[in-house]
Parts: structure tokens; C-alpha cells; sequence
């Protein structure tokens, strides 16, 4: 990817050039994530993103898995509550109509704000 870049900025008459460096990254030996629903169903989600035509780096067969690097392995279960894009409008929202949150998993839709802006 670092090439890559290198050589798509080179393309546009930029200088550029890689430095190759240790960084601390870990990667999952495995990872999974599943639903119980109240009916005694199981949704399991497939992590992984979509293949996207217009982006050749989304269809790489060695890309990184998705996974939250700092993330701790373990086992949650609880109830979860849809928080829209998690922003602090939408949490207010939810606390105005009575919706409890303590205890919950959140399921925050993916968009909008930078990730950075979640609570």
C-alpha cells in the first residue's frame, strides 16, 4: 500500500518516498461477532467489507481483516440498544424517551461523523 501511494503521488509529479519502520500492530488470531436474538436465533456478521468496483485496494485477498487493534478479547452478552450514528444528539434523544442505557450494547450505525466523534 505504501508503494502504492508512493507511486500514485510520483504519477502526479510529487516527490515521495518510503521509509520502512517497526510499529506496534497486532493482529486477531480470530475474530466473530453474534446476536442472540429474543426468538432463539443467532445472527452471526460476516466481517468483512464489501468488494467495491471502483476501489482495487477493497478486493486485495491479503487485506487486513476487521478487527479494533486496542480492542480486548472476550465475551459480552447484554441487551442492545440502536443508537443511530452514536453522537451525543442521539444519546440525548434516547434518554428523553426513556430508553435505558446502562448495561446495554450499543449498535451504532457506520457513517457520518469521523469515527473519533462517537462516544
Amino acid at each position: 500500500m505504501a508503494q502504492w501511494t508512493a507511486d500514485k503521488w510520483a504519477e502526479y509529479g510529487l516527490e515521495s518516498s518510503v521509509v520502512p519502520y517497526t510499529v506496534y500492530l497486532n493482529y486477531p488470531e480470530s475474530h466473530s461477532l453474534s446476536l442472540s436474538l429474543a426468538n432463539g436465533t443467532e445472527w452471526k456478521a460476516s466481517l468483512e467489507e464489501a468488494v467495491l468496483p471502483e476501489d482495487d485496494t477493497s478486493s486485495y485477498p491479503n487485506r487486513i481483516p476487521t478487527f479494533h487493534g486496542y480492542s480486548a478479547s472476550g465475551e459480552v452478552t447484554a441487551e442492545y440498544v440502536y443508537v443511530g450514528r452514536g453522537q451525543q444528539v442521539d444519546f440525548e434523544r434516547l434518554v428523553e424517551l426513556g430508553v435505558e442505557l446502562e448495561g446495554k450494547i450499543a449498535i451504532a450505525r457506520y457513517g457520518g461523523p469521523f469515527s473519533i466523534m462517537l462516544i
